[in-house]
C-alpha cells in the first residue's frame, strides 16, 4: 500500500510454539492456539496488504509427539503449508542433533537463517547466515541469531561452535550485511534481526550495535515473553510474542520510501482463536493427519 513515498508494510511473528499444533478447545467448543488458525491470519493479512511479512523466530520443534515422533519432518511438511517468509533457528530445532536439522532444513521450502552457528575450524556458517524478502522494489533483510544454549551441543560434537558476546554479535551483522551487499548488490532498505536469544539479550545487543548498522527492527524469541508494548533502544524497535502460538505479534509501519527509514509505527498481540483469525483448512487438514497416525500408533 502506499500514500505517496509511503509505504504501508505489515510484519508478523511467532516465536516458541513448541509443536503446539492443534490448538486447546475451550468448554465452549471454541479453539485456541492452532496453526490453522494461526496460517489463516496470516493469509487474510497478505491478501489485505501485499507488503506484509510473516517470520518465525525459532522453536517450532518439540512440545508435542506429532514432531518428536517424526523429528521434526511433520513440522516442516506443515510449515510448508503456511505462507512463511523466513525462520530463524531456535536451540530446540537442534534437539535431534545438528545433521539431523541441517538434513530437515534442506526440506523446508522458506528460508532458515543463523549467523553465529559456525564450524570451528574455518568459521563457515552451517546455516545460511541471511535472507533478503522482497516487497516489491523493496529489499527486507532478515539475519538470525542464536542463543548460548547450543554450547554444550556444539562442544559435544566437536566440530562446531558459536560467539556469543555482543561484540562478536555486531561483527558478524555487519558481515551479513557486507555479504548481501556484496552477492546481492543492493543496500537493503530495512534490517531486521531474527533472534532466539531472549528478550534481555535482545535490549543488551540493541544497545550495543551502532547507528551506522542500520538495524531497524529485532523480532525475538527463546524468554517466551509477552509484552505490553515493544521497547525501543537506539532506534530500534524489540517484540516478541509469548509462546505456544497463544498469540501473534503484529507490527505496522509507515516506511518512508524517500528517506529510508520508519516513521509511524504500532504493534499488537492478536490472539490466535475463532475470533480473531479464519481457519487454514488444508493447513488443519494435514495437522489432522498427523493425529490420526500418533493415535493410532500409541492407542490415544
Amino acid at each position: 500500500m502506499k500514500k505517496d513515498n509511503i509505504r504501508k508494510i505489515t510484519i508478523l511473528h511467532s516465536n516458541d510454539i513448541h509443536g503446539q499444533f492443534t490448538g486447546t478447545t475451550d468448554d465452549d467448543g471454541r479453539t485456541r492456539g492452532s496453526l490453522a488458525q494461526l496460517s489463516g491470519y496470516i493469509s487474510k493479512a497478505k491478501a489485505d496488504n501485499p507488503d506484509t511479512i510473516y517470520c518465525n523466530a525459532g522453536d517450532m520443534f518439540q512440545g508435542s509427539l506429532i514432531d518428536s515422533d517424526f523429528l521434526g519432518l511433520s513440522t516442516m511438511q506443515i510449515l510448508n503449508l503456511m505462507d512463511i517468509d523466513v525462520m530463524s533457528l531456535g536451540n530446540h530445532e537442534l534437539d535431534y542433533g545438528i545433521s539431523h536439522m541441517l538434513f530437515v532444513s534442506r526440506y523446508a521450502d522458506f528460508p532458515i537463517v543463523n549467523a553465529n552457528f559456525l564450524v570451528s575450524s574455518n568459521q563457515r556458517h552451517l546455516f545460511r547466515p541471511h535472507a533478503v524478502v522482497k516487497l516489491g522494489d523493496l529489499d527486507v533483510l532478515f539475519i538470525g541469531l542464536i542463543t548460548q544454549d547450543i554450547l554444550d551441543m556444539a562442544r559435544a560434537e566437536g566440530i562446531v561452535g558459536t560467539f556469543v558476546s555482543v561484540e562478536d554479535a555486531e561483527k558478524e551483522i555487519r558481515r551479513a550485511k557486507e555479504r548481501a551487499v556484496e552477492v546481492k548488490g543492493f543496500d537493503p532498505d530495512l534490517t531486521v534481526l531474527l533472534t532466539h536469544i531472549g528478550y534481555e539479550a535482545d535490549l543488551e545487543l540493541a544497545k550495543s550495535l551502532p547507528a551506522d548498522l542500520g538495524v531497524d527492527i529485532i523480532v525475538g524469541g527463546h524468554s517466551h515473553t509477552y509484552l505490553e508494548e515493544p521497547a525501543v533502544v537506539n532506534d530500534i524497535i524489540i517484540v516478541q510474542a509469548g509462546m505456544e502460538n497463544t498469540h501473534l505479534g503484529r507490527l505496522d509501519i509507515d516506511y518512508n520510501q524517500e528517506e529510508r527509514k520508519i516513521g509511524n509505527w504500532t504493534w499488537e498481540m492478536i490472539p490466535v482463536d475463532d475470533e480473531h483469525c479464519p481457519t487454514d483448512n488444508f493447513v488443519r487438514a494435514m495437522v489432522n493427519t498427523y493425529v490420526l497416525d500418533i493415535d493410532e500408533k500409541y492407542g490415544a
